[in-house]
């Protein structure tokens, strides 16, 4: 039973307007649409694995995505939770589609292009998941309940190493055909239930209300002004020109694609990155419309909510998950 489903996480959506809005002769473009194209690459591998939780027995696993808690240390997230009775365990999701070797020196290498780069071992991130999670569930006085983790590389092309033969690899690493066996094998490990299903549903309300959503001023974060934004509404189907406004319809000079609900997309990255209201005289720079009367009807058949009078009305933006 999915209990906090699988969305697009904010950062993600501010960091894809982001790339979207930034010149490309920008100094930050690239660094920025890489760091978008990694969010979207995790997201991507956390939803494949949706394809096998749902052969989960319905009623007894509860599944929650993306919970981010809070320690005494700060904030922690885990990719995704699985709980039942008589086991929770934790995965980390990795969507990598290169070579990943596991050395003899503890670290994890992936090759690029022929080229080596280390990075964070998945066994000591997912060791700090487990350890700040079994605290965390401490403190509520649950009883306790034994906590499994597992890695999991989702992309088909990856190819794991271990080089030296590490058990612990091999327990905790794996690809994601792999899931449903391990799964199997700690229903067979353990076989006593630890928490009532009272205490399930305890455990599921207390692991909502604390979640807390990452927000990230990332106009702040990279020292950015909206000037240096892009503004405009983008052609879907090219991704080459802007299309302009005329007769009720957004239309592309150069592709000559037709759309009437194209500035959607365009205002959604507004409330992503700037503010989540926009004025008809913002909204007109914004997206390029050189009519109050035009933009007032646009804004009105969205059917915004709105505040403030007729002068200084605002409306509230809808931010578009995708």
């Amino acid at each position: 039973m999915i209990i906090k489903p699988l969305q697009a996480p904010h950062y993600l959506l501010q960091m894809e307007a982001l790339a979207r809005r930034i010149s490309p002769h920008h100094i930050l473009k690239e660094s920025i649409t890489s760091k978008a194209k990694r969010l979207r690459a995790g997201y991507i591998g956390e939803a494949s694995l949706e394809y096998y939780l749902q052969f989960l027995p319905y009623h007894n696993f509860f599944i929650f995505y993306n919970i981010r808690l809070k320690d005494e240390h700060g904030y922690f997230q885990i990719d995704i939770l699985v709980a039942s009775t008589k086991f929770l365990f934790i995965l980390e999701v990795k969507n990598i589609k290169d070579h990943v070797i596991f050395d003899d020196m503890g670290q994890a290498i992936r090759f690029v292009n022929e080229k080596e780069e280390a990075f964070t071992h998945p066994i000591y991130q997912i060791n700090l998941q487990h350890t700040r999670l079994l605290r965390w569930l401490r403190q509520y006085n649950l009883p306790p309940v034994p906590l499994e983790k597992l890695v999991i590389y989702t992309h088909p092309k990856t190819i794991l190493k271990n080089l030296t033969n590490d058990p612990t690899i091999s327990k905790h690493i794996i690809q994601k055909e792999k899931l449903l066996e391990k799964v199997e094998l700690f229903q067979e490990t353990y076989t006593q239930s630890c928490l009532s299903e009272e205490e399930l549903l305890r455990l599921s309300s207390l692991l909502i209300s604390s979640h807390t959503t990452k927000e990230v001023a990332v106009m702040q974060k990279y020292a950015l002004t909206k000037n240096e934004l892009l503004r405009g509404v983008f052609c879907f189907n090219c991704k080459k020109s802007k299309m302009y406004f005329h007769y009720g319809t957004w239309r592309c000079s150069s592709c000559h694609q037709q759309s009437k609900t194209a500035h959607r997309h365009a205002l959604s990255d507004y409330a992503l990155l700037i503010e989540p209201y926009i004025t008809n005289r913002q909204a007109r720079e914004y997206l390029e419309v050189p009519s109050s009367h035009m933009m007032k009807r646009l804004l009105m058949k969205e059917k915004m909510s709105a505040v403030g009078n007729t002068s200084g009305r605002k409306y509230k933006v809808e931010v578009l998950r995708f």
